[in-house]
């Protein structure tokens, strides 16, 4: 550390301006991203949730009202397998489970991933479910779920699964482009405060030089008027600039 502490008190003028100026214009960038990007994940995330939500709670109320008639059901599973196709932010999968009282289990009846038909598991909490909600899976994703109630039974719910990676696509995309923008900006911020430092430093020097001068001359005049107060009237005259204080 002293010997860090000794560099920098070697530094220069110009040098402790750059490096102050540019200490300060990266930590503004630094914490301004952080900001913006943040809030644009949550931004993100709160879409996200409130599209599945919709999307589960949708699905569901079209099976309650389809209930027995499979073709209106797989016809919606279609439809919306061809949206999710186009879709800003696609899941990986939308499918309804319904729930066997006697074997205690649930059954993929209808689902947009093919290869998830037909599949059977042990009933979890989700067949007590009273409303629509969505919790972070273990394989890094996002499941939102909705009860299908029928005649007051919880028939079974609809699944809807996104993956995180998928989610936040964009986010990534867009945290490349800050951290691009703010390299270029901050190479921009040096190289102007070199050359804003430069014109400033270089004044401040010649002023200080020419302060250093003029107070020169005059210790030397003042020297001088004390001796030929004194009654000493042999001096030489040592001011050699030819101006105002010359005269002076």
């Amino acid at each position: 550390p002293k010997s860090i502490l000794a560099r920098i008190g070697n530094w220069g003028i110009q040098q402790r301006l750059v490096v102050s100026f540019i200490t300060i214009i990266f930590l503004v960038i630094a914490v301004l991203g952080f900001v913006l990007l943040r809030d644009f994940s949550n931004t993100i995330l709160v879409a996200v949730q409130q599209n599945g939500l919709n999307l589960t709670e949708q699905t569901a109320g079209v099976i309650k009202s389809s209930a027995g008639d499979s073709i209106a059901i797989e016809d919606f599973m279609l439809a919306q397998e061809k949206k999710n196709a186009e879709a800003k932010f696609p899941f990986n999968s939308l499918s309804f489970w319904k729930f066997d009282p006697k074997s205690g289990q649930v059954t993929n009846l209808y689902s947009t991933s093919h290869d998830q038909a037909g599949n059977a598991k042990a009933a979890g909490d989700e067949v007590t479910l009273a409303k629509p909600t969505f919790r972070e899976a273990a394989n890094d994703s996002l499941e939102f779920l909705a009860p299908v109630i029928l005649g007051g039974k919880n028939i079974g719910y609809v699944q809807a699964v996104y993956e995180n990676a998928i989610i936040l696509r964009p986010y990534y995309q867009t945290q490349f482009k800050v951290f691009m923008i703010a390299g270029l900006f901050l190479y921009l911020a040096i190289f102007v405060t070199y050359l804003f430092g430069r014109n400033i430093v270089i004044p401040i020097l010649f002023l200080r030089m020419s302060v250093n001068t003029i107070s020169k001359m005059l210790s030397e005049m003042i020297r001088g008027s004390r001796k030929i107060n004194t009654g000493d009237l042999m001096y030489q005259d040592r001011v050699n600039s030819h101006d105002e204080i010359k005269s002076l």
